[in-house]
């Protein structure tokens, strides 16, 4: 079978960012094969380490290509992809913004140097920018970079005490000295953290992202809601759970720091009555529950949730967009039986925010009945009684939202008359596609998760801390 090298999937799309500036008239082509492009590549790598100009580790420059790796990029270049046929007209004047993205998206995911993926996380950040000054929120663009400047700083400070310690930034070479001599690098870790923290919209790190998401369109909101957060909490899956040691003092705070997030990200999006306000929050929400999943020791239903939830808000966040477009605005009063004259669209949004709630049938409801499972047996209460907590209150939240988007409004037989996607049918069926086989996948995950918990089980092994991984299968029932 052909290997190849996982570089393309960053030097390919630089190449074709740059080249594009030559070849305006089909800027959007450059696009668009690029980003089928890295699926293909990304479906011939093979399990390894890389080595970047010959110098081996832990001195030269490696990627990483793993099972955690291979499907992360996976997901990552397939929604990418999807995105970009969407938005392909939209796109057009940021095509060479767009492919760098996509380049230092991989390349967080792939890198084996933590210096490195600073690099990739400042290049990630600036294209957003730049990708987020299309909505003409300005003074919101300007607050992400001025979060994002913040965050690159505490994650560099981080880095410089822990180079300054073990004098090494290789990731391996580092998890080996931590756990030899883990004392002293706890302010460096949580430096490190905090700098993430911005990324992936922890609160209250994340007063930024309110301006960007609440505003968002169609483009913006799952590149920068879905992809982006999926992407960012990946690398602190890698960093936290394979690379960085910590003591039960260092856990605990960073654990009340996701736990707040949980909280708060819940009770906001329950107040709100907006649609892509709500989607934000429980977002901030989810984002605070996969870390706390990551941080105690339970990284493969981490991983799991991650994935199913860049799904579920891909398709929330893209159909949003549509529906705020045409009829000028997402509150609930506005949008109130939408659905009823767009019901395709209604059915993917639909099945996506119930996955979201972790309601029955659908994938989050398999990867939350797994994850309230593994937490009693060990022994823990208070944890599933506040995550069970806060999953009532996004059911009900998000039940009452999908309802009123299909409830019939008083005066209207038919529904508000309100079409997503206006008159354009080449949009409207693309949208069609994506948006149902995405949500499908999210059904078809639920009633057959085997597949799905084998893969989290195969990327991140048996869980930290001396606990095993026990997982509620549909075949086998319960197995290790």
């Amino acid at each position: 079978m052909m290997n190849l090298n996982p570089v393309l999937t960053i030097a390919l799309p630089l190449i074709l960012a740059f080249t594009k500036i030559m070849y305006r008239r089909i800027a959007n082509l450059f696009l668009i094969v690029g980003s089928l492009i890295n699926i293909f590549v990304v479906m011939f790598l093979k399990e390894g380490q890389y080595l970047m100009g010959g110098y081996r580790p832990p001195f030269g420059i490696i990627l990483q290509v793993d099972t955690y790796a291979l499907y992360s990029l996976l997901v990552l270049n397939v929604l990418f992809a999807a995105l970009m046929l969407l938005v392909t007209k939209k796109a057009e004047n940021l095509t060479s913004s767009s492919l760098i993205a996509l380049a230092a998206l991989n390349g967080l995911i792939l890198t084996g140097d933590l210096f490195n993926l600073f690099v990739f996380l400042e290049i990630a950040t600036i294209a957003a920018l730049i990708l987020v000054s299309s909505i003409k929120k300005y003074h919101q663009a300007f607050n992400y970079m001025v979060a994002g400047a913040i965050g690159s700083t505490f994650y560099l400070l981080g880095l410089g005490l822990l180079y300054k310690q073990y004098g090494t930034l290789n990731m391996a070479r580092m998890h080996e000295l931590m756990a030899a001599s883990p004392s002293g690098s706890a302010v460096a870790v949580i430096l490190i953290f905090i700098g993430l923290a911005v990324e992936i919209k922890l609160m209250p790190f994340s007063s930024w992202a309110a301006g960007v998401l609440k505003n968002a369109d169609e483009w913006i909101g799952p590149m920068i809601g879905a992809i982006y957060g999926g992407v960012m909490m990946i690398v602190v899956g890698r960093l936290f759970t394979d690379i960085f040691v910590m003591d039960a003092k260092v856990r605990l705070m960073l654990s009340l720091l996701t736990l707040i997030t949980l909280v708060g990200g819940e009770a906001a999006a329950f107040q709100s009555r907006k649609v892509r306000e709500v989607l934000l929050y429980s977002g901030v929400a989810q984002a605070g529950l996969e870390a706390l999943l990551i941080l105690n020791g339970y990284p493969a239903i981490g991983f799991i949730l991650v994935l199913s939830n860049m799904t579920a808000k891909y398709v929330m966040f893209l159909l949003a967009g549509y529906m705020a477009e045409e009829a000028g605005g997402d509150d609930f009063d506005r949008l109130t039986g939408v659905f009823r004259s767009n019901p395709v669209h209604g059915f993917a949004f639909t099945v996506a925010g119930l996955s979201l709630a972790g309601l029955p049938l659908f994938f989050g409801f398999i990867v939350k009945l797994n994850l309230l499972y593994n937490l009693m047996l060990s022994h823990s209460y208070w944890l599933p009684a506040l995550i069970l907590s806060a999953s009532l209150v996004e059911g009900i939240y998000m039940l009452r939202m999908i309802l009123g988007l299909w409830r019939l409004p008083e005066g209207h037989r038919g529904g508000l008359q309100v079409r997503i996607l206006g008159s354009s049918h080449r949009r409207k069926y693309a949208v069609y596609t994506i948006s149902m086989v995405l949500s499908l996948a999210l059904i078809l995950f639920g009633l057959a998760p085997d597949n799905a918990l084998s893969i989290a089980r195969r990327a991140r092994g048996a869980d930290t801390d001396g606990k095993p991984l026990v997982l509620i299968t549909m075949k086998g029932g319960i197995g290790q």
